[in-house]
């Protein structure tokens, strides 16, 4: 079995040691006997791992249906844990009994600077601990071979089980005839490469959980000082900037006793400060085992090595192949197989198809990166066209020509749902550096996209960055734009700001002669007017903005504007005028294959449509507008429409129908973390539950959306439901009593 993992958690303490000079070219090997109870190394803790434990030893215990040679092969990082680990357990095999030829541990130094352990110098000791004389040792290594083979199968015949534990493996090769032909032996590598080993059960060893390097942390601690508690004390942050890697953790609890004054959040704020070399404590340190990993990938694979150098650049917390491609210049499936190498290597890894670099990987190789201009252009300018090519399909009108770089809107969705948090953070790198004109068009392509998955945080945050550059452009046009959207998300917030904003993007394009934005800034102008309460100036804005979008032909933005004084008349009780509103917004959207728009307006008459007491033809335009929300994939549109649906099916008090409605709701917005909705649904779900006399399920919902509201900010609505739930308690309590 190959065990994966980090380089560099320590070294077993040596029971007995045969240093022999190597017959060829190679470092002197020293072979270590391990023996029962013995620690992982002095001063080492070993904490966690308890499912590799489980795993490792499950491949080490005795076994009638086992094969001749099982081989464990522990593969990961540098720093990982895997010596640790591998130790570890072969003195619990040992401990166990499992091993009456005894336990052997070899450094391969396959990643040492000064050269590595070749298999030919590792016969002659090995022959020693197995108690070969050592007149009957040749002096030609082929003829020690054999020896050591012979050996084996001796050993075997005896009952006799050897496991051999080869530490730090570079290549297969260093393993040729090192591995038993016959017998019951076992032998575990630890390798931060994918070696090839025929039957090789494999390991990878991944960095710790949080839990664990917290425990890591404080055993370290109190190792060198039993009264040491300061792990327990804001550790988390510390125990992150590692990395959770072990290595660092023990480098960071080194420091920490060093300086008993030093708390884990200031050494915490230290390290984040400084480059990888500050991970240094005495001899141990972090830069040295990455360096080796990397540069035996440069001499071994230099395309792929340059690659890697590039990744860092990406601003996002992973990266997709194509845009891998696009920052390496090369093809995708160039890209893909030096990606794979890097995997293999185990300096990157694979989550959910998308390629992650390890933290402290990434910090060293920003530390030596340097000007990469190219590149950087390459990778915004991958990201900015396909979010563009993505925002087309998402926004597009039916029979509308869109580029083929999707097959669909639902494709488009699906990339836009796995690149979003890579855009954001890409929108801000181009904004400090000479590529700001990304930040502009990446700002307007993730709009639509970001106002439907409700990521308003990040429309706001990227917004505001846009319109912060746009105030150093000489181009009132990009000035009104930037006023504009940011005006949009300000809307969706429900602040107050969005006027301002609105009306500084209404005087620039006046100024401009610029009609079509002119009465697209009054249309908007409109809408956060009749949101914040201001429905009598709302009205003209918005009726205004209609005559432009019709003295100008522009159908698609007349229909929003219908849309828009439908809702303001209806906020003024103007029902049978609001759904006149929204049916010439219905038709035109029809008209022009806006699907998302028709849906929207469904939607907007189906509501006026039940504050008249028209409920059945408010139930078929709540399921009209669902249908097209579920066809165009807006989520948290449809759970709107699962919502209203809801809402009037309770009033005709068809409650199964609604209880069915308000859970598809809350399950949505449950999804998308849209709190501030979800306790509505949970609230109108415990009418409806009471409607069916199912009263103690109807608690539960009430008590659900009293979470629901305080996740999303709402006290006052949460305590108002908690009286509500305490007197419904109560009345239960004195019914039953």
């Amino acid at each position: 079995m190959v065990l994966g993992g980090l380089h560099g958690t320590g070294q077993s303490t040596v029971i007995g040691s045969l240093f022999v000079q190597a017959p060829t070219a190679g470092v002197v090997p020293v072979v270590h006997a391990i023996a029962a109870g013995q620690p992982v190394a002095p001063g080492v803790v070993f904490v966690g791992r308890q499912e590799e434990t489980e795993r490792l030893l499950a491949g080490l215990a005795p076994g009638e249906d086992a094969g001749p040679v099982v081989v464990s092969a522990v593969a990961g990082m540098g720093g990982v844990g895997k010596t640790a680990l591998a130790r570890f357990c072969a003195a619990e095999a040992v401990a166990r009994d499992w091993f009456p030829g005894g336990a052997y541990v070899v450094d391969l130094q396959g990643y040492s600077p000064g050269g590595l352990v070749v298999n030919t110098s590792l016969f002659a000791p090995l022959l020693h601990q197995f108690g070969v004389a050592a007149e009957n040792v040749p002096g030609d290594p082929a003829a020690q071979a054999a020896v050591y083979d012979q050996a084996l199968r001796v050993l075997a015949a005896q009952g006799r089980r050897v496991l051999l534990v080869l530490d730090n493996a570079s290549t297969a090769a260093q393993l040729d005839g090192l591995l038993p032909t016959a017998g019951d032996h076992r032998v575990v590598i630890t390798t931060r490469d994918t070696l090839a080993v025929p039957g090789a059960r494999r390991l990878d060893l991944d960095v710790l959980t949080e839990a664990d390097a917290l425990d890591l942390l404080d055993e370290a601690l109190r190792e060198a000082d039993p009264t040491d508690g300061r792990a327990a004390d804001g550790a988390a942050g510390l125990v992150k900037v590692c990395g959770l890697l072990p290595l660092a953790v023990r480098i960071a609890a080194g420091l920490l006793a060093d300086e008993p004054d030093m708390s884990c959040a200031e050494l915490a704020e230290e390290l984040a400060s400084t480059t990888t070399d500050g991970f240094t404590h005495g001899e141990t340190k972090v830069a040295p085992v990455l360096a080796a990993s990397i540069d035996r990938l440069t001499g071994r694979d230099p395309q792929a090595a340059q690659l890697l150098s590039l990744l860092p650049l990406n601003p996002g917390p992973d990266i997709s192949t194509e845009a891998a491609a696009a920052l390496g210049g090369a093809s995708v499936a160039a890209a893909r197989t030096s990606l794979r190498t890097l995997r293999q290597a185990h300096l990157i890894s694979l989550v959910e198809h998308r390629w992650r670099l390890h933290d402290l990987v990434r910090r060293y190789l920003l530390d030596r990166l340097g000007a990469q201009d190219a590149a950087a252009a390459r990778l915004l300018d991958h990201y900015v066209t396909t979010a563009e090519a993505a925002d087309t399909h998402v926004r597009a009108l039916r029979g509308q020509q869109v580029p083929d770089l999707f097959r669909g809107r639902a494709q488009a969705l699906a990339w836009f749902d796995a690149e979003h948090a890579n855009l954001v953070a890409a929108a801000q790198w181009a904004a400090v550096t000479k590529y700001a004109k990304f930040t502009f068009r990446l700002a307007s392509a993730l709009a639509t996209y970001q106002a439907r998955r409700r990521h308003l945080s990040d429309w706001l945050h990227v917004s505001q960055t846009a319109l912060k550059l746009s105030q150093r452009s000489s181009d009132p046009l990009v000035k009104g734009v930037a006023w504009n959207n940011l005006g949009l998300v300000l809307r969706e917030l429900r602040r107050d700001e969005a006027i301002t904003a609105h009306e500084r993007a209404l005087d620039i394009f006046k100024q401009l002669g610029d009609r079509h934005r002119e009465s697209m800034a009054l249309s908007n102008l409109g809408a956060v007017l009749a949101i914040l309460g201001r429905l009598e100036e709302a009205v003209p804005a918005q009726e205004h903005a209609l005559e432009i979008f019709q003295e100008t032909g522009d159908r698609h933005s007349e229909a929003a504007t219908w849309n828009n004084l439908g809702s303001t008349l209806k906020k003024l009780g103007r029902f049978d005028e609001s759904i006149t509103a929204h049916e010439n917004a219905r038709r035109i959207n029809q008209e022009i294959g806006n699907l998302h728009g028709e849906g929207t307006a469904w939607g907007n008459v189906a509501v006026s449509l039940e504050r008249l007491g028209r409920l059945e033809e408010a139930v078929t335009a709540h399921e009209r507008a669902r249908d097209i929300f579920q066809e165009t994939g807006d989520r948290p549109s449809e759970a709107m429409a699962w919502n209203n649906l809801g809402i009037s099916l309770r009033k005709l008090r068809r409650a199964a129908e609604a209880i069915t409605a308000y859970k598809h709701a809350r399950d949505i917005f449950h999804e998308t973390g849209d709190h501030q909705r979800e306790g509505p649904a949970w609230l109108g779900l415990a009418l409806a539950l009471r409607l069916s006399q199912r009263t103690e399920e109807a608690r539960r919902s009430i008590d659900e959306a009293v979470a629901a509201y305080t996740k999303s900010g709402d006290a006052d609505t949460a305590r108002r439901l908690r009286h509500i739930l305490n007197a419904l308690e109560a009345d239960e309590d004195s019914t039953g009593s």
